[in-house]
């Protein structure tokens, strides 16, 4: 898994999942960013504080409802793109995003982890 910092839009994130060589990957979406743990610092480890909505949505255990699984085969990838403001109070400033997912790979489920820095101006 990749993250990239979109440039343009301050404090959005591209999330790439990508099947190196596994026959296949299942990648399961519930919703605008149920599907990730999310944790956001300021360049001095100190947590960003939630907005409402951040709250609300880190105390919602959502797992199994309507799910879609999108299937990944080797070679390919699927991205997806991560509005931080909504879920975090973002100031100017360097910050680093730590973000976990889980995909199905081979028959059972992995935990893939990966995170990025990024600044507001």
């Amino acid at each position: 898994m990749k993250i990239d910092a979109d440039e343009r839009r301050p404090g959005v994130v591209n999330i790439t999942v990508t099947n190196i060589n596994q026959p296949l990957v299942n990648v399961w979406t519930e919703g605008e960013g149920l599907d990730y743990k999310i944790k956001l610092t300021t360049v001095d480890g100190r947590d960003v504080k939630r907005t409402e909505y951040g709250m609300i949505w880190l105390k919602l255990d959502i797992h199994g409802g309507s799910r879609f699984s999108h299937r990944i085969k080797a070679g390919e990838s699927r991205s997806e793109d991560l509005d931080l403001g909504k879920f975090f109070e973002l100031k100017p400033g360097k910050h680093t995003v730590a973000i976990s997912r889980w995909v199905g790979l081979a028959g059972s489920a992995t935990e893939l982890h990966a995170s990025a820095s990024f600044t507001i101006s």
